[in-house]
């Protein structure tokens, strides 16, 4: 695998899409940004795109990658002689959460492999290893997924939102969900540390494609509103990526802490350094409205400091007992709601964030 010379690893391509041929302007950023430089030597690739949630309303509102951008890559892989492999972790419990293959059904992925030669990985079944973190600010060891720690190159494919807990959800946050535990929930009492750890891993060989079609503003990375951005990123560095995205939505990367703590820790890259191609950042910045910390947000936020808490939180006794009984209410005061599994009764699929 090739590695990018500083000029590269600084930049970052911009993609307006104009005229709706995504394919054509997925391919075109992918020649601009020198992707098969960093193809070279490369004999696996792992594609992570954002799958967060299942739920037919919430991925037109644009929580989930976008599957035209996601077919534009494949197709673009396909040119070349890799394994190619696209994945993504559960989320949630056999009762309540996010269930993958529901998400992946949904967006027509299972279509797309009878089209392109790739694999589809759960991360929470594939076989796992523990892996230690150097020079961790919180994060000292970590489960990982072992088909996600063998490729070459990681394609990272995150979106352009606002979270009710990172600020923003981009590149940086996308790579939570390698993390195979679905009850990673678990990692949130230390996220903007957790989060800055978790990708030193995989910095040196990563490349981000963004999914900026559709934004979301609000209660993201699932409840909030969409926008319409009609833009598409690619970088050589997370941290490059999201100091762009951060701009383009009306932030600063001081004001995103796991951005700020992977840009003075552990990139290569510094926020001022970062060079932008193809569009300039200001006629196409709008800024955003952040997510709300209503009460419902702060309780999640003070459960998740205390792991006793979210043991109980997440039983199926719990669950069936009194987080079905009051579903509605807690829907309302949340935002949005999940999915039930396997009992069902027609409530829909929902996400989980």
């Amino acid at each position: 695998m090739a590695q990018p010379d500083t000029m590269t690893a600084r930049t970052v391509h911009i993609q307006t899409v104009t005229d709706g041929d995504v394919l054509a302007a997925t391919t075109r950023l992918l020649e601009d940004s020198d992707f098969a430089g960093r193809l070279a030597g490369s004999s696996s690739v792992f594609i992570k795109p954002n799958l967060v949630s299942d739920v037919p309303e919430y991925i037109a509102a644009g929580s989930n990658t976008d599957t035209r951008v996601i077919e534009a890559l494949l197709a673009y892989l396909g040119d070349y002689d890799v394994r190619v492999m696209l994945g993504e972790s559960e989320v949630g419990t056999r009762l309540k959460g996010r269930k993958l293959s529901a998400a992946l059904a949904y967006m027509g992925i299972p279509q797309l492999q009878k089209r392109y030669d790739f694999e589809i990985v759960n991360l929470t079944e594939a076989d796992q290893t523990d892996v230690d973190v150097p020079d961790a600010l919180w994060l000292r060891r970590v489960r990982l997924s072992r088909p996600l720690l063998d490729a070459d190159l990681i394609v990272n494919m995150p979106k352009l939102k606002t979270h009710k807990y990172a600020t923003i959800t981009c590149a940086l946050k996308n790579m939570f969900g390698a993390i195979p535990d679905p009850l990673r929930i678990r990692y949130h009492a230390g996220l903007d540390k957790v989060l800055a750890d978790l990708n030193s891993l995989f910095r040196d060989r990563m490349y981000v494609l963004l999914d900026g079609l559709v934004g979301m503003e609000g209660q993201g990375p699932l409840y909030g509103t969409p926008v319409e951005m009609n833009l598409l990123l690619a970088a050589h560095c997370p941290g490059a990526c999201d100091t762009v995205a951060a701009r383009l939505m009306g932030f600063e990367p001081g004001q995103v802490p796991h951005l700020a703590n992977y840009l003075r820790h552990f990139s290569h890259v510094a926020a001022d350094d970062v060079v932008v191609k193809g569009a300039e950042v200001e006629t196409l910045r709008r800024q955003f409205t952040p997510s709300r910390r209503n009460l419902y947000v702060k309780f999640e936020s003070w459960m998740c400091r205390h792991p006793s808490i979210v043991n109980i939180i997440f039983s199926d006794a719990f669950r069936r007992f009194v987080s079905r009984p009051l579903h509605p209410i807690i829907s309302r005061l949340r935002g949005g709601s999940y999915s039930w599994y396997p009992e069902d009764k027609g409530d829909g699929c929902r996400g989980h964030d």
